[in-house]
């Protein structure tokens, strides 16, 4: 083949070639799938009208439609979410209670155009626990946040509602918390408030696919008006508490008692045997009591000359002096008188 029809046959395949790729590009795009599209926030968000088609991206092969639905004793409300999604075909039911709120949530994804429209996003077939008007109040008060938005269930703004006990389960706990539905890229989040069985729960959740209902619970009326930032103990969890360190004066009357025990005990063992050894086990005769009681005088003079000694020492000195003379003198009469007797 010449040079000239080589080149020529050439440039015929390679214009094929791009005629094939674009063809097969632009039926890629023409083919693809179209899904509706809406985000209802207990609202009509999702009615035919606001409903809109939109086409899914390259490599989207499901639509998806999603709603949850939570349900007080004073209400209901849903949150619901159309679109492209991701995944495989498929539904997904699923029921929820959170301390007497309940909650449906059902997920379901199809393969064709326009085809995410079977669920019913305004009403579900919840089991209510009990009709409001029928059972009396129990003396409990909430805040209530059915259906509103973040705006208007902020603080002290919700409408108060009366709690009441129903089904044989006891209203008396406040709730505070949120509802979020995640599906076909999109979130929902809606507060909710209201009545609930547990007065203690701290941040609790019931999760199902893209769907959360989580809160916390307080004790008292109308104590639900913000419980995202606080921290609640439940009872039968003890918190930690921080004990003041014990007073030194607690051991004092037990050092005291130790210390001051024995003093009498040896007071009385020192003297009562002592006492009892000289008088009971003898006979006791008058000259030999006479000499015993001057003997104990003048112990205790000399005892009450040595207490005293610090105060009169020269008294003391002179006494002691006057009576050792009176006695040498006594005594020398005495001999002179046996001297001149002898003879």
């Amino acid at each position: 083949m010449d040079p000239a029809r080589k080149a020529g046959a050439q440039a015929v395949i390679w214009t094929t070639g791009w005629l094939l790729l674009l063809s097969l590009l632009l039926g890629e795009g023409a083919r693809a799938l179209e899904c509706y599209s809406c985000v209802q926030k207990a609202d009509d968000g999702c009615s035919p009208q606001k409903t809109k088609t939109v086409k899914c991206a390259p490599g989207v092969d499901v639509c998806t439609e999603a709603v949850g639905a939570v349900e007080t004793i004073h209400g209901q409300f849903s949150v619901a979410v159309r679109g492209c999604g991701s995944g495989l075909p498929g539904k997904n039911d699923r029921g929820l209670d959170l301390h007497g709120l309940l909650a449906f949530m059902q997920l379901q994804q199809c393969a064709k155009d326009r085809c995410n429209a079977k669920l019913n996003l305004t009403s579900r077939a919840l089991n209510p626990a009990g009709n409001e008007s029928a059972y009396p109040s129990n003396g409990a008060e909430c805040y209530s946040c059915v259906g509103l938005s973040h705006e208007a269930c902020r603080g002290t703004a919700p409408p108060v509602v009366s709690c009441y006990n129903a089904s044989e389960r006891v209203y008396k706990g406040c709730f505070d918390g949120n509802v979020t539905l995640t599906a076909a890229n999109v979130t929902v989040s809606l507060p909710v408030r209201g009545c609930v069985q547990d007065e203690f729960c701290t941040r609790d959740a019931v999760t199902g696919p893209g769907f959360t209902l989580s809160g916390s619970c307080c004790q008292g009326s109308r104590c639900n008006s913000d419980l995202h930032n606080k921290t609640f103990f439940s009872p039968r969890i003890p918190p930690l508490v921080l004990l003041p360190p014990p007073k030194p004066t607690t051991q004092a009357p037990t050092t005291s008692v130790t210390t001051s025990t024995p003093a009498p005990t040896t007071l009385v063992s020192a003297t009562k045997p002592t006492t009892a050894s000289q008088t009971s086990p003898r006979e006791v005769h008058p000259e030999t009591s006479q000499k015993e009681e001057s003997g104990l005088a003048g112990g205790a003079a000399g005892h009450q000359d040595r207490r005293n000694m610090g105060q009169h020492p020269t008294g003391g000195g002179a006494h002691n002096k006057g009576s050792s003379t009176s006695s040498a003198g006594l005594a020398a009469l005495v001999l002179a008188l046996a001297a001149g007797t002898l003879p």
